[in-house]
């Protein structure tokens, strides 16, 4: 519990940094005003639940929340402070309108967190009138808001009664948090044109598609229990690509399929990242393949030390650097796509281990649970996830992102600190650290965030 304490200061400290940076940039007007006050407030609200406990893991665990772990709820914070702190850099007026309306997506997402955690179910309707009439003072909020809070709200009950021991509630939110802020942009996107560059129309339109698509086919498996059969589960998402590339030759007024060639191979340098990406991705299939026979044929070797193993496990933040570093030195928007496709094949995969498809649903598990770790406590491994979108999401949700211009240092951010500084922590530490320090990995993350936002 101190751990998470200090880490609630952390995060607290780096609001409070934030926003008086947000403020000394340029004029203070009432819009500015209000944005700081709210974030300042909920972080108040969330660190005094964290100090005095309100909110503790023993009492999350019984409505499905991740066991024997920190709720993680002051981090839900870092995704209005990210924005906040990018927020004093815009100079485009309509791109300042979009981040301060994602800005309050995510406050508002955080208040209902705080609804959820601190009153009880008779007064929750009440205080979302209060939201209700809150955000219609602004004239550019409107219902979306309003449904960004329910779902937020409905979220952290539901996702854990349906996946037991999976997420802790930071996780959820943060989640939900980011869930909102893509559909968000996706509808800005549609309905404001001159927001994406000449050449990013396709890229934004397949990226987009392809993830629905991902999203809607691994819902149908789930609820239609085409699982049950290898044909069927394989004939769902075959379906779901054939519609999607439908839709997609409708949208580009050519095939898709000539158009995505032409993008990855198109050029010198897309083959030779292609190339090199080719061959650390047959260098990972050979050790992930190496390390699991390994453990299966000597059983003694899985009672080695946790650290050992964490070790181990790094080889694989040492390949995925080898991809995402060239990547955003040569060509962003091939990272992207490649990114959001690897994404996909991991759903599917993760779906396929979960859900035990036979064939490959018992092989994928006895090759995966090697690397788990305490975070794999649910039906869901979220190590491989978490390591892709640790990296992925700073590229993701870059304002810049389909924009001519280049957002260097938000990119970087996740390749800085968790390719990077989680890596070396881990391996350093462990081998030559001498004295324990609870919140150390949480610290470096959170200051690493301050100086990203200083740049």
């Amino acid at each position: 519990m101190d751990s998470q304490k200090w880490s609630s200061h952390i995060v607290m400290s780096l609001t409070i940094y934030v926003t008086i940076k947000y403020l000394s940039h340029g004029g203070i007007n009432a819009l500015q005003f209000a944005t700081s006050g709210v974030l300042l407030l909920e972080g108040l609200l969330l660190w005094l639940f964290t100090c005095r406990c309100l909110h503790c893991s023993a009492d999350l665990h019984h409505i499905g929340y991740r066991p024997n772990t920190s709720s993680g709820v002051y981090s839900i914070l870092l995704v209005p402070v990210a924005l906040l702190g990018n927020a004093a850099y815009i100079k485009d007026a309509q791109e300042d309108d979009r981040n301060i309306q994602e800005i309050w997506l995510s406050l508002t997402s955080v208040f209902s967190v705080i609804v959820w955690l601190k009153f009880e179910a008779v007064n929750r309707m009440f205080f979302l009138m209060i939201s209700m009439a809150f955000i219609f003072v602004f004239r550019w909020l409107s219902v979306f808001y309003i449904f960004t809070f329910i779902i937020q709200w409905k979220g952290i009950t539901l996702i854990p009664m349906f996946l037991q021991k999976t997420f802790t509630l930071g996780e959820v939110s943060i989640l939900l948090q980011l869930v909102s802020i893509w559909i968000h942009r996706f509808f800005w996107s549609f309905f404001q044109n001159s927001y994406l560059a000449d050449n990013m129309f396709q890229l934004f339109w397949f990226d987009s598609i392809f993830v629905i698509a991902i999203v809607l086919a691994t819902t149908f498996v789930c609820l239609s229990k085409s699982y049950l059969s290898p044909i069927k589960f394989m004939a769902t998402y075959i379906v779901t690509a054939l519609l999607a590339l439908l839709l997609l030759f409708q949208i580009f007024n050519e095939d898709p399929i000539s158009w995505f060639f032409n993008f990855v191979f198109g050029g010198c340098v897309q083959i030779f990242l292609m190339s090199s990406w080719a061959i650390l991705f047959t260098l990972t299939i050979v050790w992930t393949a190496f390390y699991s026979l390994t453990e299966a044929n000597n059983p003694s070797s899985s009672k080695i030390k946790d650290i050992d193993k964490f070790s181990v496990r790094k080889v694989f933040h040492i390949l995925i650097l080898l991809v995402y570093i060239p990547g955003l030195l040569m060509h962003i928007q091939l990272l992207l796509i490649a990114s959001v496709v690897t994404f996909g094949v991991f759903v599917i995969l993760e779906t396929t281990r979960a859900l035990q498809v036979p064939v490959l649903g018992n092989q994928l598990h006895e090759i995966l649970k090697v690397f788990v770790d305490d975070r794999d406590q649910g039906p869901i491994f979220l190590t491989h996830i978490y390591l892709l979108l640790g990296l992925s999401l700073p590229l993701w949700l870059s304002p810049n992102l389909y924009t001519s211009i280049r957002g260097w240092n938000e990119m970087f951010s996740g390749v800085l600190s968790l390719g990077v500084g989680d890596s070396v922590a881990c391996i350093f530490g462990s081998k030559f650290g001498q004295i324990y320090y609870p919140v150390g990995r949480v610290a470096e993350q959170y200051l690493h965030r301050v100086a990203e936002i200083s740049f």
